[in-house]
């Protein structure tokens, strides 16, 4: 896999994403992307932006609990005197709250995913390859 992650600062925000993905997602966002390729690492890309942000070198970063070690790994790598703390109390209560829209979607996409079950299941066979 590899790293697409969402920045927010107090001013702004921004996301770090791989050339790979950054057509595909541009539609869906007008936030600032800091693109990166394998040939050029994501470690320039992600200097900038941390820069861009305007965040001090000491700054207080609050990552994802279920972000990938790998990727506290090169958040730290650049910015090894930002003090890195877990943000579950912060997310947390966030992702627990669903207005009606966000329930119906869910429902939706739960329905969907159960409908192209039962169609894989009716339409495999033993010995299929």
């Amino acid at each position: 896999e590899c790293p697409c992650l969402f920045f927010v600062s107090q001013s702004s925000s921004a996301l770090l994403m791989p050339a790979l993905n950054s057509e595909g997602t541009r539609k869906y966002s007008d936030l600032p992307f800091f693109i990166w390729s394998d040939a050029d690492g994501l470690q320039f890309a992600l200097k900038e932006l941390i820069s861009e942000l305007g965040t001090s070198p000491n700054a207080n970063i609050a990552l994802d609990e279920t972000m990938r070690a790998d990727f506290v790994a090169l958040v730290t790598e650049v910015a090894p005197k930002t003090q890195c703390q877990i943000c579950a109390s912060i997310i947390g209560g966030v992702r627990m709250r669903k207005d009606q829209i966000e329930f119906r979607l869910l429902n939706e996409n739960a329905l969907i995913a159960d409908r192209m079950m039962e169609a894989v299941w009716s339409s495999i066979k033993a010995g299929m390859t």
